[in-house]
C-alpha cells in the first residue's frame, strides 16, 4: 500500500508538471500568434497634403522720363515732346541686383526688352481682379487682387484648394490694376508678374514685381 500511494503521488506530480508545461506552451504560442497578427496588420496610406507657397523673387524697374521739359519755353514744343515720350518705351534702370540681372535676361529671352528699353506694347496685361493659373503639374491656383482699406496698398490672396496665402505688394498704384503671368524662372511654371506704375518727378514709373508660385507637399 505504501509504495502505490507513493507511485500515485508521482503520478500526480509528473500529470501536472506536463499540464502545466501544456498550458505555457499554448499561451506562448497564443503570444507569437497575436504578435504576428498586429506586426503584419495593414495600415491605411495617408496621402501628403499639398500646400502653396509665394515668394517675391525680383523687380525690374523701368521709367519714361519727361525731363527735358524743364529746359523748354514754348507750348506747342512741349506739346509735341510730352506726345512723343509718352508712345516712347521706358527705359531700364542701370542698376540693378544679381537677382534683377537674371529677370532682365528672362524678359529679354521673351522678346519685352531691346537696347535696355522695356517693348511694353509686347505685355498683355490682365485687368481683372480675379484670375487664376494652372501649373505645371495640372494644379489650379486662384487669385485675388484688392486695395486694402487699412494700409491703402495694393494686396493679393492667392487660393489654393483649402490653403490660403495673402500677399502686401507694398504699391501705392494710382493707375488701373495691372499684371501677367510669364515663365520667367526656370521649372516650367509661370510667375505672377504684377505692374506697378506711377508717375513722379517728370517721369512715369513701371516696376514689374516677380512672385514665384510653389505647390508643395
Amino acid at each position: 500500500i505504501h509504495n502505490s500511494t507513493i507511485n500515485l503521488k508521482q503520478y500526480f506530480i509528473i500529470a501536472a508538471f506536463f499540464t502545466g508545461a501544456a498550458f505555457l506552451f499554448s499561451c506562448k504560442q497564443n503570444i507569437k500568434q497575436s504578435e504576428v497578427k498586429v506586426e503584419h496588420k495593414a495600415q491605411p496610406f495617408v496621402y501628403p497634403q499639398k500646400s502653396i507657397s509665394i515668394e517675391l523673387k525680383g523687380t525690374l524697374l523701368t521709367r519714361r522720363s519727361y525731363s527735358n521739359i524743364q529746359f523748354m519755353d514754348n507750348k506747342k514744343e512741349i506739346d509735341a515732346y510730352l506726345a512723343k515720350q509718352k508712345k516712347s518705351n521706358p527705359e531700364i534702370h542701370p542698376t540693378m541686383s544679381k537677382e534683377d540681372s537674371i529677370l532682365f535676361e528672362r524678359f529679354e529671352r521673351l522678346g519685352f526688352i531691346k537696347n535696355y528699353s522695356f517693348l511694353l506694347k509686347n505685355l498683355k496685361l490682365l485687368t481683372n481682379t480675379n484670375s487664376s493659373l494652372q501649373t505645371s503639374s495640372g494644379d489650379t491656383v486662384s487669385f485675388k487682387f484688392y486695395k486694402d482699406s487699412v494700409t491703402t496698398q495694393m494686396w493679393f490672396t492667392c487660393f489654393f484648394k483649402s490653403d490660403t496665402v495673402n500677399v502686401n505688394t507694398e504699391t501705392f498704384t494710382q493707375q488701373n490694376l495691372d499684371y501677367t503671368f510669364l515663365d520667367l524662372i526656370p521649372g516650367g511654371n509661370k510667375e505672377l508678374v504684377f505692374l506697378d506704375d506711377y508717375y513722379v518727378m517728370n517721369g512715369d514709373n513701371f516696376n514689374f514685381l516677380v512672385y514665384e508660385i510653389k505647390i508643395k507637399y
